[in-house]
């Protein structure tokens, strides 16, 4: 894949001062030293659309990540007529959708939702994930609550990381430190649905974590329904379904204590929570869990999960 900024300009940057006409005349925007690229000229979108047929055409690129593009639009200052920074956005990922092959996946990073459905197959809507717990709290809490979307965008909740400090190599310097809230990483990727990106070098894991990786897949493209919703900052009980019978559900306990979490169905099933399978059918079921952790939790009209 490949990672670009096309809003972005210096205005020391070659083609800001070889074509300072596709640039907006705001002196306000001059001064900040961003240089805001208006798309209503025509100049602007061949430029565009050349870039982007290179980089999916000819350099073989088949995802492509487009970053800072919400706060890269200049409010005003376009040169056509009744032209807005919302106009000057669809305009841009049209070229782009338009300019690469029909099997490049477009993220669009820190961008508007709905005026890029169904231009851009992904948007990340959260914050970046670094190794703290407190960074992926945000990202739960940005992108659990956009979960709805999914039919028209995927949500993209950032990278899985699984590494711990003894299965990293010079480069790699975003690690996860604790091994319990690596695997609750992993259970709230699963429940994100959309994409999943790998920000791990795999050969570099052992049996265990690749058994962790394996369990993501096949992938869940249809993120998990968070049944609490409106009760909690973040949601920690989310809901995938039936399938084959059985429903899946997985808690996170994203505080720092151990809490009591509820889970409401309508019908009585055996339960089967971690390793543990119920001896009789129960209706609501407690799950205590330990400060940033998770669980799954299944339900069944049978004990053979």
């Amino acid at each position: 894949g490949l990672w670009c900024a096309p809003f972005d300009f210096s205005e020391k940057s070659e083609t800001f001062r070889n074509h300072p006409e596709w640039f907006i005349k705001d002196a306000n925007y001059i001064n900040s030293h961003k240089m805001m690229i208006d798309f209503g000229t025509e100049g602007a979108r061949k430029y565009l659309y050349d870039l982007f047929y290179k980089i999916s055409h000819e350099w073989g690129f088949r995802y492509v990540k487009i970053d800072f593009v919400a706060s890269l639009l200049a409010l005003n200052g376009y040169g056509r007529k009744g032209y807005n920074n919302l106009k000057n956005l669809k305009e841009a990922f049209q070229i782009i959708r338009s300019a690469v092959t029909e099997d490049t996946y477009i993220l669009a990073c820190s961008a508007p939702l709905i005026p890029l459905a169904g231009l851009a197959d992904g948007l990340r809507t959260g914050y970046d994930i670094f190794e703290r717990w407190e960074s992926l709290k945000t990202v739960a809490r940005q992108t659990a609550k956009h979960y709805f979307m999914y039919e028209y965008i995927n949500i993209d909740p950032d990278c899985l990381l699984l590494r711990t400090k003894d299965k990293q190599e010079e480069d790699c310097f975003r690690l996860c430190t604790r091994t319990e809230e690596v695997r609750t990483f992993a259970a709230y990727m699963q429940a994100a649905g959309g994409t999943l990106m790998i920000s791990d070098k795999i050969a570099l894991l052992n049996a265990e974590d690749d058994k962790l990786y394996k369990s993501l897949f096949p992938l869940n493209k249809k993120p998990a329904v968070p049944v609490d919703l409106f009760e909690r900052e973040i949601p920690s009980v989310y809901y995938f379904g039936k399938r084959n019978g059985v429903e899946k559900y997985t808690v996170i306990n994203w505080t720092d204590k151990t809490e009591k979490f509820i889970i409401k169905r309508n019908t009585e099933s055996f339960v089967k929570c971690g390793d543990t399978v119920s001896d009789r059918k129960v209706k609501n079921l407690t799950v205590k869990l330990k400060a940033h952790t998770a669980r799954t939790v299944l339900f069944s009209e049978s004990k053979a999960f």
